[in-house]
């Protein structure tokens, strides 16, 4: 007979996976409108300003959201924790800011905005982003009422879209343009949720900052370094083969995009939780791994397979005949599907036992090695290569972790 625990953690889940499946769906579609519309030269455009943009998140953000569930395990201050993470978010937004000036001489983003001045729009929408406050839902165990402030943002930023599009009016600052709005919109009621936090709201004392500045370092460290992945890896890809071709490829890796809408919910679900065993009750350890592998690890790898097998149908019926390449890339893109998934539970685990230091070591040996490989790889390489190498680099690094933990740590915790 299912436990009340599991009946939980299924309906909860469900919930969320539900509503965020709804609008990726509707999603997805309208970006593969997007991309047929703009053609792979304009799409990669779009592509690279995003990547920019997740960037600039990463920075900002500081792994907050990642750990902050775990700090509220050990303080429960609420309060303390949203006037740290706020203000460390400040911080970074003028750092970011300041930094700017220099990616725009050393990369390709100077010219990319020098020939589409209004794709500014996009990386001021991407940086807003960045002060949500989605970890304070989840503290709150209310992941759910995000879920649905997250639909109506999209939900709205669609309606725009669909409204352009039937005007024949849709290019790459239209979009940008809408997606302002909508998530304008989406934290101002956000700020009406947590007003209370907000209105007690008050920069926090230098030692403190400093202090999760030392102690999430690390962490950023290792989310850069994952950004190696499907970030900075790109960014290579458009540099040698160009930006057509970073189009074709980041058309491909929608299907990971929409991967990882079901992935962002799992980690909601599992990651206080086992955050909480690992600190508190080891006992019940087990049995979240275990859940763990059943309701997401599984799912995962079934629809990785079904993927994979009709990959040239569903090419053949989603794109324009511009992106047929694309067909070869999805059977690597959809088993990167259980990598993703797999990374996740790696990351939850060696966050809660606090050994950031040495996750970032191993990380970073594998993401150092990827950037040699892909920097020194030949022009006349297939995509389906470069993609390949991504994949497996990505695969042994989170296999190589899982099996460092259980080895090292595991056989520990339980003593």
């Amino acid at each position: 007979m299912m436990s009340d625990n599991y009946k939980k953690i299924i309906s909860e889940l469900a919930s969320l996976t539900g509503l965020n499946f709804f609008v990726a769906g509707i999603s997805y579609v309208f970006t593969i409108v997007i991309a047929n519309t703009l053609g792979p030269n304009d799409f990669g455009t779009y592509s690279y300003i995003m990547l920019w943009g997740g960037f600039a998140m990463l920075l900002i953000v500081f792994s907050t959201e990642a750990t902050i569930p775990a700090q509220y395990a050990k303080t429960n201050d609420k309060q303390g924790l949203f006037n740290l993470t706020q203000t460390i978010k400040i911080l970074f937004f003028f750092i970011w800011i300041a930094s700017i000036p220099l990616w725009y001489i050393l990369t390709e983003l100077g010219l990319v905005i020098s020939k589409n001045p209004g794709v500014i729009i996009g990386l001021i929408t991407l940086t807003l982003a960045s002060f949500r406050v989605t970890e304070f839902y989840e503290i709150s165990r209310n992941n759910i009422r995000f879920a649905k402030i997250y639909l109506l943002e999209r939900m709205f930023y669609l309606f725009l879209l669909g409204f352009f599009l039937y005007t024949n009016s849709l290019d790459i600052v239209t979009i940008f343009s809408c997606l302002f709005v909508a998530t304008v919109c989406s934290l101002l009621l956000q700020i009406k949720d947590n007003f209370n936090l907000i209105k007690r709201f008050e920069i926090e004392n230098f030692q403190n900052v400093f202090g999760l500045f030392k102690e999430n370092l690390p962490l950023v460290i290792i989310q850069f370094s994952t950004f190696v992945y499907g970030g900075f890896s790109r960014v290579i890809l458009e540099s040698k083969f160009g930006m057509e071709e970073l189009g074709i490829y980041s058309a491909g890796w929608q299907i990971i995009l929409v991967g990882t809408i079901f992935q962002s919910q799992v980690i909601k679900v599992w990651r206080s939780r086992i955050s909480h065993a690992i600190i508190n009750d080891i006992s019940q350890l087990k049995q979240l791994l275990k859940s763990y592998f059943f309701f997401s690890t599984l799912p995962v790898a079934i629809f990785a397979i079904l993927i994979n097998i009709f990959s040239y149908d569903i090419v053949n019926i989603v794109f324009n005949k511009e992106y047929l390449p694309v067909h070869k890339l999805l059977p690597i893109f959809s088993f990167y599907f259980i990598v993703i998934n797999l990374d996740s539970l790696t990351t939850i685990l060696w966050i809660s036992i606090n050994k950031r230091t040495e996750i970032l070591k191993i990380s970073l040996t594998f993401t150092t090695i990827l950037m040699v490989m892909l920097y020194n790889l030949s022009e006349n390489s297939s995509l389906e290569f470069f993609a390949s190498m991504v994949v497996f680099t990505h695969f042994s690094s989170v296999i190589f972790l899982l099996i460092r933990f259980y080895l090292k740590y595991l056989n520990k915790l339980y003593k």
